[in-house]
């Protein structure tokens, strides 16, 4: 590397953080780089992608110009119980409700063996049939179709 830029070495970011590389650049905060959630720091896509980043087990090493400002932000980004039940059941099932969400056992530490033991008793119950549902409910057949216009028996 040039003797304008020294060697910097960044920690990865956690899982549950997202950290941002940024230079201000004609009164603008332009990317440098990122790393978030245990992933590697990566260069913006684009013209901004001017940084080269060789990480090795939890670190990562750039250069940077000793001639630019830099700013690092690091954000942390955590849930409530109540938000990863949310979430869970968003991607489970037709969408939660408030109230299967209240009802949910909070009591267990590990929210992981709440959400297969879910999963187990919604594979023990019957099945439901969406064309079952459906026929019961559309086309209705008339016995004195001809008055309506409408299908018959």
């Amino acid at each position: 590397e040039s003797k304008k830029s020294v060697p910097i070495i960044f920690p990865i970011a956690d899982n549950d953080k997202l950290c941002a590389l940024s230079h201000l650049s004609e009164g603008s905060y332009m990317p440098a780089g990122r790393s978030y959630a245990g992933y590697d720091w990566e260069s913006p896509a684009g013209k901004n992608a001017r940084l080269t980043y060789a990480c090795e087990n939890s670190e990562c090493e750039v250069y940077l110009s000793k001639d630019i400002t830099y700013y690092l932000t690091c954000y942390q980004h955590t849930l409530s119980k109540e938000d990863n039940v949310a979430r869970f059941l968003e991607k489970s099932t037709f969408g939660p409700t408030k109230s299967i969400i209240d009802s949910w056992d909070y009591s267990k530490p590990d929210l992981s063996s709440s959400f297969a033991e879910f999963v187990s008793n919604e594979i023990a119950k019957p099945a439901t049939f969406h064309r079952e549902y459906f026929r019961e409910r559309v086309n209705m057949r008339t016995i004195e179709s001809y008055k309506y216009g409408m299908s018959g028996p």
